[in-house]
């Protein structure tokens, strides 16, 4: 099954949605500046906001907190 997904989407399963996660993240963040990093990182499905964290800067180029100072 993920062969047949990666031909189709060019993505692993877990890429997939580690990118459908980090845009609803970017997408949260810009509704919600004033939410916690905590919070965001609850909403999107990660339990560890330091992994989060980490995930969402490998993904946007900047820390959360950066891209919320960016954001509003």
């Amino acid at each position: 099954m993920n062969r047949v997904f990666k031909r189709a989407f060019r993505l692993s399963i877990p890429d997939y949605l580690v990118q459908l996660r980090m845009e609803e993240a970017c997408r949260f963040i810009k509704e919600h500046p004033f939410v916690l990093i905590k919070e965001i990182a609850e909403h999107v499905g990660y339990a560890d906001p330091f992994y989060f964290s980490k995930v969402f800067k490998q993904y946007t180029g900047y820390s959360p907190s950066d891209y919320k100072n960016k954001a509003e």
